[in-house]
């Protein structure tokens, strides 16, 4: 289907590369998501300071947060260069996906390890495993609406674009009301077993944050990745780096 798709059914996709994600607003992002990563692995840290979470499980996994984000702060401060940004784009928009892909997920460990600090019950990290899993399907389902919206000619001039609510909510917003239901349920059932559910809130606000960046994200991911698609397909897509002094593009 890819083969088939022409410069003018990326027309929205193609403004939002000139304005939105420009490559200069795509590395304000690059700073934003690294402190926002860099304080979950400062917590994640500080978190493996309890005794009950010695784990060597633990450590593996905030280890390896942790080189990700060294690779997240490399890609960060060499894209901070406008130049840089402007030359190499289309590397930047494949580590846009890798950093925001990134982003879905990693809230979810702070969540998991409050959850066995707080010896939580274990049928909370049950149903953040399985929220974890239906925000990555969401993810899937995502994608596959964001191309299919291309060859429906969603994207091209005066189109309403990828969020198209009529098809939108088949795609995402059945799995996402599902994990609402899911967290309701949870609540209700840590409400019934546990008197004291208060005193276990922070691991239930971890896990609800985790839910709704993830879900947001795959809200997002897509336009990302048609993005990439477009940057390297079409070279209209790449804008020139902006001579500011002459008011143009140079």
């Amino acid at each position: 289907m890819q083969k088939h798709i022409k410069e003018e059914d990326l027309y929205q996709i193609k403004m939002t590369a000139l304005d939105r994600l420009s490559p200069d607003g795509i590395s304000v992002f690059f700073w934003g998501a690294f402190i926002y990563s860099a304080v979950i692995v400062g917590f994640s840290f500080q978190a493996l300071t309890s005794p009950y979470l010695a784990n060597a499980k633990w450590q593996g996994f905030t280890g390896m947060l942790f080189i990700l984000l060294v690779i997240q702060a490399l890609g960060t401060f060499f894209y901070s260069s406008e130049k840089i940004a402007y030359k190499y784009q289309k590397l930047q928009v494949l580590f846009l996906l890798f950093v925001s892909f990134k982003l879905s997920f990693e809230m979810y460990l702070p969540f998991f390890l409050l959850h066995q600090d707080r010896m939580a019950p274990s049928y909370i990290q049950t149903v953040g495993l399985v929220l974890m899993a239906g925000g990555l399907l969401t993810l899937i389902l995502a994608v596959i609406h964001g191309f299919l919206s291309v060859r429906k000619g969603y994207f091209k001039r005066n189109e309403k674009g990828l969020y198209r609510f009529s098809t939108l909510k088949n795609y995402v917003g059945l799995p996402f009301l599902f994990g609402l239901l899911l967290f309701g349920g949870l609540l209700a059932k840590a409400a019934w077993d546990m008197p004291d559910v208060f005193s276990i809130g922070e691991v239930f606000f971890a896990l609800f944050l985790s839910f709704v960046i993830q879900y947001a994200i795959a809200l997002t991911w897509p336009e990302f990745l048609l993005l990439a698609y477009s940057k390297f397909k079409f070279k209209s897509f790449s804008p020139r780096f902006p001579n500011r002094k002459k008011g143009k593009l140079g």
